[in-house]
């Protein structure tokens, strides 16, 4: 049979190309690695949806939302038979899926699916945690796209509570929360509220 760690160096070269920017040399690396891990792995294994999420979030980067939108669909389902109850691995997976929903016009499904995955991220990380602090992110970009800024305002103020609190200092990911909030605010015609 073929060793595992072959499939697993597949992996960790597409995410460090995937880091680089450099997705469509990654692609190939994850299909060759879902194919040896379906090969080794004859049922479910979180190998192969963790794979799966791997590529579809491949896809979605290249522009290819509705190839990666099934594959997404898969590792969700195979994460969910895997793991039973709140998992990060099932959270992680409705992200993903939200994501390539989100990509082809789906907002509602979209929003569903980002509003489940915060929902069992807070669930698993009590209190301020930064996968909590992606999916208010998440959400509140997501309504916001749907028109729906006042929503999207409240996530992206708790998004940037949260951000104060777990970075100190000068931070990018402070940076984009202050921007977020001062683009919705904005985009609600309050702009000068935007002001420090």
């Amino acid at each position: 049979g073929e060793p595992v760690e072959i499939s697993e160096c597949l992996n960790e070269l597409g995410l460090s190309l995937d880091a680089l920017g450099r997705s469509a040399e990654a692609l190939p690396r994850y299909e060759a690695s879902l194919a040896m891990f379906q090969r080794i792995h004859k049922n479910d294994h979180t190998d192969i949806a963790t794979t799966l999420n791997y590529l579809a979030l491949c896809l979605n980067s290249l522009g290819r939302p509705a190839e990666a939108l099934p594959k997404s669909q898969a590792a969700l389902a195979m994460f969910q038979r895997l793991h039973q109850g709140d998992d990060p691995e099932v959270a992680e997976g409705l992200n993903n899926l939200a994501s390539c929903q989100a990509n082809l016009g789906q907002s509602a499904a979209a929003l569903s699916n980002y509003e489940a995955s915060l929902a069992m991220r807070q669930r698993i990380h009590q209190g301020d945690y930064p996968d909590v602090l992606t999916g208010l992110e998440n959400v509140a970009t997501c309504l916001d796209t749907m028109g729906r800024g006042t929503e999207a305002l409240t996530n992206y103020q708790a998004a940037l509570a949260m951000s104060r609190r777990i970075y100190k200092g000068d931070h990018p990911y402070l940076a984009i929360s202050l921007n977020n909030v001062a683009a919705c605010l904005q985009g609600l015609g309050r702009a000068p509220e935007a002001l420090p």
